[in-house]
């Protein structure tokens, strides 16, 4: 009996370290700022970056950093992820959060294609399923990974007038789905 009981208190007192070292590293990443190479990526890949007001700044690096250590990025079709298109998409991302509290939570991938990529779908109709194909510019998974091309995700960032930011599109999803919209 005392074994068992010695056993959950090093157990229980395991899992409090775990949880506060966790909240520390969370909290060392978002007061941390981006480092002078980092900004400067940010600045030339996102450049509607340029214009976040000085209040939202130091919040705004934090969740990049937080994000680029949250989440993992794979390359598909050829494409090897490099620092600039974490820094990109992780920039984007953190740019729907940077006023306010919410934070992609569930989210842990983020998947890369060259371009353009076709997605499998399927369809309902009464008793009848269709599967077919379809082109994709990006997707988000409730609760799983969001897919982007990553030539159109930097197309979006680059050009900030054009309404269409794939990145955007598709965090905002998973930004829904915190709420269940």
């Amino acid at each position: 009996m005392p074994f068992i009981a010695i056993s959950l208190v090093v157990l229980a007192a395991w899992a409090a370290h775990f949880l506060w070292a966790k909240r520390q590293k969370k909290r060392a990443l978002l007061s941390a700022p981006l480092s002078v190479r980092q900004r400067r990526i940010v600045s030339k890949y996102v450049p509607i970056t340029n214009r976040l007001p000085k209040k939202f700044r130091a919040r705004f690096e934090g969740q990049v950093r937080l994000f680029l250590d949250q989440i993992e990025f794979h390359g598909y079709g050829g494409l090897r992820v490099t620092e600039t298109m974490r820094l990109s998409i992780a920039a984007q991302a953190a740019l729907l959060t940077a006023g306010n509290d919410l934070w992609y939570k569930s989210l842990r991938t983020v998947l890369l294609y060259p371009d353009a990529f076709q997605s499998r779908q399927s369809y309902n109709h009464g008793y009848v399923v269709t599967e077919r194909n379809e082109v994709r510019l990006g997707e988000s998974w409730g609760r799983g990974p969001v897919v982007l091309s990553w030539a159109h995700a930097q197309e979006g960032a680059f050009n900030d007038r054009s309404g269409r930011n794939v990145v955007f599109h598709e965090f905002a999803h998973q930004l829904d789905d915190l709420s269940g919209a």
